[in-house]
């Protein structure tokens, strides 16, 4: 069970950057950068990035990086140099891209990069320097990489590793519970039958903290999960800038109206600032005309009322090319 593929992990950039559970402080210049890479707006996010990386930023490096490699493919060799100067200034997950370890030798071999395990020894050894310090992103991911494969192999098996999962939930790194979903469906069992009761539990108990946790609840309700309160978690979901590309299924489930799928559809679009087909989605959602300029007016207010948590980082986009945040 230990090994569904992580690859989709978020926490601490750096322990001053962050909340308790581990997010980008919304007072940290890569605030609104993640902003612009949820909505794939990567021109706009390297135009904010490229101060911090004249100045050496390893942070922006890595990014500036990533923009680089992600935007339609623009410049993927290119970005080997961005992410080989963040490492050099002791970024330990630029270090883990160029390393060849697990699936990252795959985006190495793809994108023609030079890639040494010595790497991955370097990103372990600053991951746990880093532990020291109080960061549980960096604790988690060296528990996970410093040891061999027959002892992560063994881990699979004993439920050793779920206990990494476990202790990174009880100091408030709840991402690597998120990324345990991932892939799930593959395996025709629930999330209880796959991972066991405690999971489950703590999954539960962070329903709250991480809205792709919130989401997967929306789909697999609890026992006793009223309507009402699946519909508060959807649309807690959207308010946190998660989510909202496909409404059929929550028109479905009568969770909301399709005047709202509306709302929140133009609102994705203000986001993205992609181009609105007004008239397919008034067909499509089947709005009266009469109401068509006060449904616009409330995307605009939904848009500007979303209170963005990112709960993505540079863990997320080691192992894909078209990320979807």
């Amino acid at each position: 069970m230990f090994f569904l593929r992580l690859v989709v992990t978020t926490a601490l950039l750096s322990s001053s950057l962050v909340n308790a559970t581990g997010y980008v402080d919304k007072g940290h210049y890569l605030y609104p950068i993640m902003i612009d890479i949820r909505y794939k707006k990567y021109d706009e996010a390297m135009a904010k990035l490229e101060p911090y990386v004249l100045k050496g930023d390893d942070k922006a490096l890595f990014w500036y990086g990533y923009m680089k490699q992600q935007n339609f493919g623009r410049d993927r060799y290119g970005a080997y140099k961005w992410f080989q100067q963040a490492g050099e200034l002791g970024n330990p997950y630029a270090l883990f891209k160029l390393s060849g370890a697990d699936s990252t030798g795959e985006v190495c071999e793809v994108n023609g990069w030079e890639c040494s395990d010595d790497n991955l020894d370097k990103a372990v050894s600053l991951w746990k320097e880093l532990s020291e310090e109080g960061d549980a992103k960096a604790e988690f991911f060296s528990r996970i990489h410093d040891r061999s494969y027959l002892e992560r192999f063994y881990d699979k098996f004993s439920g050793k590793g779920v206990e990494y999962f476990l202790e990174a939930a009880r100091k408030g790194y709840v991402r690597p519970l998120a990324s345990s979903m991932i892939g799930l469906h593959t395996t025709g069992q629930t999330y209880q039958e796959y991972w066991g009761e405690e999971m489950y539990q703590a999954l539960l108990d962070n329903i709250d903290k991480d809205p792709q946790i919130a989401m997967h609840f929306v789909h697999n309700p609890y026992e006793g999960m009223t309507k009402d309160e699946r519909r508060r978690l959807y649309i807690d979901s959207l308010k946190k800038g998660y989510g909202g590309r496909r409404y059929d299924w929550a028109i479905r489930d009568d969770l909301i109206s399709a005047e709202e799928a509306y709302v929140f559809n133009r609102a994705k679009h203000i986001g993205t600032g992609e181009d609105f087909d007004e008239d397919f989605y008034v067909v499509k959602f089947k709005i009266e005309e009469k109401k068509i300029s006060g449904l616009n007016k409330k995307s605009e207010d939904f848009f500007d009322s979303i209170d963005h948590v990112i709960n993505f980082d540079e863990m997320d986009f080691m192992f894909m090319f078209k990320p979807d945040v």
